[in-house]
């Protein structure tokens, strides 16, 4: 959990759960509180913000997450695992279920704020918000589909999509970023640590005019 000095008094503004790993160690001051950056942060391996965009790249399936971003290599940014690249595996997976039926487009970014305290080594830990909005659309009309993830068959009630559908979600997630002193190699990239995700709805109603996915 992260806490914040409000006028209201103490609360809290993010969190996620962990899975094995533990935190890094975070920097006190003389205070004894811990030690807050800028999302822009220097003297680290990459910033809290490059992170948080490259993230949201990996997750998004943009082709482009496979070569060069403007933040640089991906693969040079963050590190494999299993909030990273093992998810985007598992939705591409799910996309080649569905080729020739159905397209599957997902759009991720990042919420305005993160929250990112320096580490006893020079280094720093970022929370950050991803939001992601999956759609279907039908190539067929003849081949419907459901959504089977327990979150999202409660969120649709079960229901039979025939044309489109759209899913939404959000989750924060939690990393851990080396400082720029260390290694060029896997050391220096950062680590997704652990997340707190949610989807918040599944329903037929997509924006902008209806089904117009970018990629199948």
């Amino acid at each position: 959990m992260v806490y914040a000095l409000t006028r209201s008094g103490w609360r809290v503004i993010a969190g996620t759960t962990m899975r094995t790993t533990s935190l890094p160690r975070i920097a006190l001051d003389s205070h004894g509180l811990a030690t807050p950056i800028t999302a822009d942060a220097t003297g680290l391996s990459v910033s809290p913000r490059r992170v948080a965009r490259a993230h949201a790249s990996i997750l998004s399936l943009d082709p482009r997450a496979t070569s060069a971003q403007d933040d640089g290599k991906l693969a040079r940014i963050v590190g494999p695992a299993a909030y990273t690249t093992q998810a985007a595996a598992d939705t591409r997976a799910e996309q080649r279920a569905l080729r020739g039926q159905w397209t599957m487009a997902i759009d991720v970014d990042v919420a305005p704020t993160l929250y990112a305290l320096r580490t006893h080594d020079g280094g720093a830990v970022v929370w950050y918000a991803l939001r992601e909005r999956l759609i279907v659309c039908s190539l067929t009309n003849r081949q419907p589909i459901s959504f089977n993830r327990p979150s999202t068959a409660a969120l649709s009630k079960g229901r039979l999509f025939h044309e489109q559908a759209m899913a939404k979600a959000a989750g924060w997630y939690v990393a851990a970023i080396p400082p720029a002193s260390s290694s060029p190699t896997a050391n220096g990239r950062a680590t997704i640590l652990g997340d707190w995700h949610s989807y918040l709805s599944v329903t037929d109603t997509i924006p902008d005019g209806g089904c117009t996915p970018r990629q199948g």
